[in-house]
């Protein structure tokens, strides 16, 4: 059964290792700029040449944001990975799921639509019918809020062609 995917500005939580503490992410923060400490500087320039940083840690702005959500779903344990990076700045320059044209640019081409080099496309792929453009919907992993998203688009991915470009595998 094909899934649909879905592209997403996307405000995260970072879970704690005891999962006792969320702290969210805010979408307008998305975009800000790096901020360097005496004790820790960049070494390098990541990919893109900005580090995305969504990180929230107003308990306020949390709870409005955990409050604002149309629905919730349970991530898996890749689901978790990808959106971890997401928040976490691993695919730097993205700051939410590729959009439909961004996903055909990387299995094509393996550039984003900027035409910055990249290897894999990073979508969140469902087929929860409660998942529509326009809605808010609260991520959790073992029932701890994880993500906020909103769903900005809805695509039906080629997968034969996605496996082929991707993986050199049709099978």
């Amino acid at each position: 059964m094909l899934g649909f995917l879905f592209a997403i500005s996307i405000a995260l939580v970072e879970r704690s290792i005891s999962f006792q503490l969320s702290r969210f992410l805010s979408p307008s923060t998305i975009r800000s700029p790096l901020v360097k400490s005496s004790f820790l500087e960049m070494v390098s320039v990541p990919h893109g040449g900005k580090l995305i940083n969504t990180m929230v840690f107003d308990n306020a702005v949390k709870n409005e944001l955990t409050s604002s959500c149309d629905y919730e779903v349970e991530l898996d344990e890749r689901q978790l990975c990808d959106v971890e990076l997401l928040m976490q700045g691993g695919f730097s320059p993205l700051d939410g799921y590729m959009d439909e044209a961004d996903y055909k640019s990387v299995v094509n081409d393996l550039k984003l639509t900027n035409g910055l080099i990249f290897g894999l496309p990073v979508v969140y792929d469902t087929n929860d019918p409660n998942i529509v453009p326009g809605k808010r919907v609260l991520l959790k992993y073992n029932r701890v809020p994880i993500a906020i998203m909103d769903v900005t688009s809805k695509y039906i991915p080629n997968k034969v062609l996605e496996a082929k470009k991707m993986l050199w595998n049709n099978n």
